[in-house]
This record gives structure tokens, sequence and C-alpha cells, in this order.
């Protein structure tokens, strides 16, 4: 890629731990020490100086060992946490899918688990026609009315 093409996420930065640190911190942690947590303090630096630049039509896989600071990077970058340093920036609003799609998908039907992302005040037409959109981008056209449960797995992960 090239820098003339457009972003949608660009991560720079980014510094996200646990605990108040210490002095001994930066000394006793990261990757020559194959440790992100300090002996002295306990704190733990999940994500240090993470730098990520992510282009339309790419796709990105994040892998690492347990406690590596994956999570962590997904939830800045989705705004469930707030960073000590760093910048995110999106083209749009960043989502989490988990990695089972039933602890995220809590209505009944397909139609009612979308009409909760939606912005209020819209009208009855203009939230059914948001509803079929979001459906056919995800390749579930035609199922708005189907109970969640009767959806196969991969069909529970698109609609999440």
């Amino acid at each position: 890629m090239t820098q003339n093409d457009s972003w949608v996420l660009h991560v720079e930065n980014l510094h996200k731990q646990y605990g108040d640190g210490c002095v001994r911190c930066a000394a006793y942690t990261g990757p020559s020490h194959n440790t992100s947590q300090c002996p002295y303090c306990q704190t733990v630096h999940a994500c240090v100086a993470a730098n990520l630049t992510i282009y339309q039509g790419e796709v990105l896989g994040i892998v690492g060992e347990s406690g590596s600071g994956k999570s962590t990077l997904l939830r800045l970058i989705a705004g469930l946490l707030e960073p000590q340093a760093g910048q995110i920036r999106a083209a749009s609003k960043p989502a989490l899918v988990f990695q089972n799609p039933d602890h995220q998908l809590l209505l009944p039907s397909c139609s009612s688990e979308l009409l909760l992302a939606l912005p209020e005040g819209l009208g009855t037409s203009e939230r059914r026609e948001r509803v079929q959109a979001a459906l056919a981008q995800v390749g579930l056209e035609g199922m708005a009315e189907r109970p969640i449960h009767t959806l196969s797995g991969g069909q529970k992960q698109r609609l999440a």
C-alpha cells in the first residue's frame, strides 16, 4: 500500500498500563525481559508504543502469546478503554465482535438486534430500510424476522 491509499485506522504511539507504575518499570519490562509486569510495583504494561495503520481493503490478523496485549489493543481501538498516551484515528466508528456471538446477541430476532444500534428519531420506514441494508451487507438479506437461535455460528458472527 502507498501513503496515497486511504487508511481506515491509524494508531500512533499508543500506551496503556494497568497500575500506577514506578521509576523501575522501564528497566524491568518489555520484549528484552519477556514480561510486561514490573516486579516491583506489579504494574502491567499491556500496550507500549503501538503503531498501526490499516488501509482500505486490507485484512489484518493480530497474533501473540496469551497476555501480550492483543485484547487491550482492540479494546483501546473500540473505545472501551482510555490510553495513557497516543492517538487513535478511525475513518468510522470501530466495533468489537466477540469470539462467541451468543455473548453479544441478546434479542430474539435479527431485526430487533439491529434496531438497537440505530439512532433515535428515525421513522419506521427509514429504520426498516437501514435494517435491510445492514442485513444485506453481511449476506443475511431476508432474515430480518428470523429467530437468532436458528442461525448458524457463522451467521451469528456476521450479525454480531
